[in-house]
């Protein structure tokens, strides 16, 4: 069976990803391609004794990248590996995505063009002959509609058609026109807008020729004339012209491959009257060659229903308390249907690891009943809140409302130095910080990405609120609902603070512009939505399930093993005597004691130390450990630690905040490892915002300490 690779590139919101699945059968995975931090989807198809294998590039405007994903595009056409490219248009707003696929057909790499939402076209008044528009541009042009699967497999079928004969075909692919649009017998207007045609008429692969001004013609005649001296494996493959064009327009790329040639470029450089005018001449020039190719067109008039929604959706006034409105609608569905469907499967671990205690209570039963099987259930608890979440967003993104919530935000974000996408992840770490972060993927700029996902620790998640409500009503009674908004707003004051801090030191630079097109509305795809949410519960499991799992076993080993007679030693303790025993004599309680001296300053005893320490692996657990190690237990857990834990009001206050402020718990430190690419963004999250919480605490324990009524 013969291997073809296939690259799949498109505009934003041109419905690239939604294609990609069609082709594949949405059974696509997670790719590392070499240099790059972001994860590109990779799948694959057979047809007619052909194995394609799909990668789903980052969407761009052009290959002049705006942003770091952005540069994996011209990077990738450069010297990725590949044998066709597949450059997905917007029928919606076909004019623009023509740019980059104009950029792309000057050089003479095997492309198809496939233009997506070919049902709206007629909708915003586009009215284009394809087989015209095929046969000037030289290459096949396939209409698809990819949330109902048609043209695919005409699609499937070009690429196929490419790939036997390595040529480009001046006809559109064969399409019936009914497909895409409903017309009366006398409606001839709408009939060049597919062209339907039963011949093929293959000629030469051959690269599109644009007729620039001739100070521009000039310099891609001396740029020609290089004497390239690079890795001919790459560059081999494509003609000079186009060569010439990515030097002028500063692809870093191809730069880097140049070792020597016989014009100095900085010299050449220099020289280019006009220096920005000299790039704006050469994009005038493909706008022109695109509007003889798609006349601009009127768009067909919206209804008044559409256009209320518009002018409420974008609207400086509304345009915020909808968007809020809308991710708290999200956030509470998730939280409301998803926390009792985490419930159940987490009842289910537990029932399962308590049926193991029949075995005895060998450290081999142990390890598996408190280690590995919690594990485990660490990990798939989490399901059901990140496929709601994900399933959700599809439908907003789709529906074309996702983009106006951003565009209304992002001015207000950007006073933190952060993009208006970075507000919908933010938001979603109310309910769970783990799918906030994984959420983070949606904004393209790398920066602004690794920014937002050291972030959402801040958001004081559903997990700390049970904490937060029995410490507050233990030491504050009446007052515990103040206290429990009070640890909300420290938490974002503490992530304003932390943003501008980040923004402005340690990722420096203004959050990328937003630069998009507001999609038309259109009815989202329930298919869609649920392949949307099931690839991001594979991605969840697949990138952050062994790490969870191994430092579930760590905790096991650090809480039931310790020190006896010299040598290490299982630690039993079935009853809650025999836990607090258990506890105290175990390497996490010596960890305590060790870095007891620490916290002092903060008023805290070994107790609270290990406490926290347990909440790295989830924050509920917090309130277990403090009733065990108090004596009390989960049953009389409120008076355990009122009257052993050493706090008092102002103690209780500033363990509260710290508790609100430090480390996020396990799972989210793998996710933001994974997000991030880096270790060293997980390790920074750790310290950071430790550091900040203890910094915090002493704050409150110095000012509470001049308070005597408190």
């Amino acid at each position: 069976m013969k291997d073809i690779k296939v690259a799949l590139t498109g505009i934003p919101n041109s419905g690239k990803t939604t294609l990609f699945n069609a082709l594949t059968g949405g059974f696509g995975r997670t790719g590392n391609w070499s240099g790059v931090t972001v994860d590109l989807l990779e799948g694959s198809f057979v047809n007619e004794g052909c194995r394609f294998h799909v990668t789903d590039l980052p969407g761009t405007y052009s290959l002049n990248p705006g942003s770091s994903d952005e540069e994996i595009v011209p990077r990738y056409l450069l010297i990725g590996d590949y044998d066709l490219l597949v450059v997905v248009l917007d029928g919606a707003n076909l004019r623009t995505s023509m740019y980059l696929a104009v950029q792309v057909l000057e050089s003479n790499i095997p492309v198809v063009l496939a233009i997506n939402k070919a049902d709206m076209m007629k909708d915003r008044g586009i009215y284009a002959d394809l087989q015209q528009l095929s046969s000037k541009l030289g290459c096949p042009i396939v209409p698809t509609v990819s949330t109902k699967n048609i043209g695919i497999t005409d699609l499937k079928d070009s690429l196929l058609h490419e790939t036997h004969h390595h040529i480009r075909s001046d006809v559109m692919h064969p399409m019936m026109h009914d497909r895409f649009m409903h017309k009366s017998a006398d409606d001839e207007v709408e009939r060049p807008h597919l062209h339907q045609t039963s011949d093929v008429n293959l000629v030469p692969r051959r690269p599109l020729i644009i007729d620039y001004p001739r100070h521009i013609e000039r310099y891609i005649r001396i740029i020609e004339g290089f004497a390239w001296s690079c890795d001919k494996k790459y560059l081999s493959r494509f003609n000079e012209r186009f060569l010439a064009l990515r030097w002028i327009e500063g692809d870093a790329q191809l730069r880097s491959m140049v070792k020597t040639h016989t014009i100095d470029p900085s010299d050449l450089d220099g020289s280019m009257d006009g220096g920005d005018e000299f790039i704006l001449d050469l994009i005038d020039s493909r706008y022109e060659f695109i509007d003889e190719m798609v006349p601009r067109h009127d768009r067909v008039s919206e209804s008044g229903i559409v256009r209320t929604m518009e002018s409420a959706f974008t609207s400086k006034w509304l345009g915020i308390p909808i968007f809020a409105g809308m991710l708290l609608s999200v956030f509470t569905l998730t939280y409301l249907i998803g926390n009792p469907l985490s419930e159940i499967v987490e009842s289910l671990f537990e029932l399962f690891s308590n049926s193991l205690s029949s075995f005895g209570d060998t450290w081999y039963v142990s390890i598996f009943r408190d280690g590995l099987i919690p594990g485990v259930g660490s990990v798939l608890v989490f399901f059901p809140m990140i496929f709601i979440l994900f399933f959700m967003i599809s439908l907003l993104e789709n529906s074309g409302y996702m983009a106006r919530g951003v565009y209304v935000i992002d001015r207000t974000m950007a006073r933190l130095g952060l993009p208006g996408r970075s507000f919908i992840p933010l938001v979603m770490g109310f309910g769970c910080n783990v799918p906030a972060i994984m959420a983070s993927r949606s904004i393209p700029n790398l920066r602004d990405r690794i920014a937002t996902i050291i972030l959402v620790p801040f958001i004081t998640c559903s997990a700390r609120l049970p904490v937060l409500m029995l410490l507050s009503s233990i030491f504050f009674g009446f007052y515990a609902g103040i206290i429990v908004v009070s640890m909300y707003s420290i938490g974002v004051i503490g992530l304003i603070i932390s943003s501008l801090l980040i923004t402005k030191v340690i990722l420096r630079g203004d959050p990328s512009p937003l630069i998009m097109d507001l999609p038309p509305y259109s009815l989202p795809s329930i298919k869609e939505a649920i392949r949307s949410g099931s690839m991001n519960m594979y991605l969840f499991i697949r990138k952050a399930a062994t790490v969870i799992v191994v430092a579930m076993v760590i905790v096991w080993g650090l809480t039931y093993l310790g020190i006896e007679d010299g040598s290490i030693h299982y630690l039993r303790g079935q009853d809650n005597d025999g836990e607090e025993d258990r506890l105290e004599n175990s390497f996490a309680s010596d960890i305590g004691k060790l870095i007891e001296p620490v916290f002092s300053p903060l008023g805290f005893n070994w107790k609270l130390v290990v406490s926290l320490m347990f909440g790295i692996v989830a924050k509920e657990i917090v309130l277990g450990t403090m009733g065990i190690l108090t004596g009390a237990g989960e049953e009389d857990i409120e008076s355990g630690i009122k009257n052993n834990s050493g706090l008092d009001r102002s103690g209780a206050f500033v363990f509260l905040v710290f508790f609100t402020l430090y480390v996020p718990c396990i799972p989210a430190i793998a996710v933001i490892r994974k997000e991030t690419g880096s270790y060293k963004w997980a390790l920074f999250s750790i310290v950071y915002n430790t550091g900040f919480a203890y910094m915090a605490a002493l704050f409150f324990k110095l000012a509470l300490s001049a308070v005597p009524w408190i």
